[in-house]
């Protein structure tokens, strides 16, 4: 999920109040927290990068599909 603003971001931790927030290991869980501005009450987590695997790749992909036309 791409967000356009910190305040949109904080608004949904706000609303939704997630026990869990998952990141990719290219940030620590105490940077995440920081920059994102994650309350303490939530779990930070972070797995590895899989190589040759890009979420972001994913998502274009998904949205470059073609859906066919209906009759």
């Amino acid at each position: 999920v791409i967000f356009q603003s910190k305040e949109q971001l904080l608004n949904v931790y706000k609303d939704l109040q997630p026990n869990l927030v998952v990141k990719g290991s290219e940030w620590t869980a105490t940077e995440v927290r920081e920059r994102d501005e994650i309350p303490e009450n939530i779990l930070v987590k972070v797995f590895p990068i899989v190589p040759n695997y890009s979420t972001t790749n994913t998502l274009r992909k998904i949205n470059n599909l073609k859906t066919p036309n209906k009759k």
